[in-house]
């Protein structure tokens, strides 16, 4: 065989007078790369076997994963739509029980300001007929039935006003009521 190849290291020592040294012999440096080159790709094939059945079953994690949220989005999706029913048929009896209170009140607020005009009208229509009837000529007779009909008739008067401010009030929150309301006459085709 010939000589090997080798890499040698040589240092001076003059205060000594020695030489240190040391060698390499190259065809242990190729045999050791070469096998550091077969681990390494080893490593990295192993790593990318690791690497794609991570991918895979991630993959396959995620699919799951989405396919059940789905099936929970369906059914959470059919509660709400139920729930979206019973809610618009509840607030349908709702609605129907606050008209019919609506009526009821009207209802009462009707007799109840028939019963408070009544009362005034009774006075001013027995003092008037008292005053026409007894052909009376006593002042003071007179002038309390005068004074009856004149303070009725203020009572009649404020209620009558009163009535007249409630059923503005009550215009005004009617209109206020229908602009908020969109009808499908006003929205126009895109």
């Amino acid at each position: 065989t010939g000589p090997i190849p080798k890499r040698a290291y040589v240092i001076e020592l003059p205060a000594w007078g020695w030489m240190l040294g040391s060698g390499v012999y190259l065809d242990d440096v190729d045999d050791a790369l070469s096998e550091i080159d077969t681990q390494v790709s080893r490593n990295i094939e192993d790593t990318m076997l690791w690497i794609a059945g991570i991918a895979f079953f991630s993959t396959v994690a995620i699919f799951l994963g989405l396919m059940l949220n789905i099936r929970e989005r369906t059914a959470m999706d059919d509660k709400l739509s139920l729930a979206n029913i019973q809610l618009k048929a509840q607030a349908q009896r709702v609605q129907e029980a606050q008209d019919e209170e609506r009526e009821r009140m009207k209802n009462d607020f009707i007799s109840s300001v028939s019963h408070e005009m009544r009362t005034p009208l009774t006075a001013i229509n027995g003092w008037g007929e008292t005053i026409l009837l007894s052909g009376t000529s006593d002042k003071e007779t007179l002038t309390k039935g005068m004074g009856v009909l004149i303070e009725e008739s203020g009572r009649l008067s404020t209620m009558v006003g009163e009535l007249l401010d409630f059923s503005r009030i009550q215009r005004v929150r009617f209109k206020r009521l229908l602009e908020s309301f969109v009808f499908i006459s006003d929205v126009g085709e895109d």
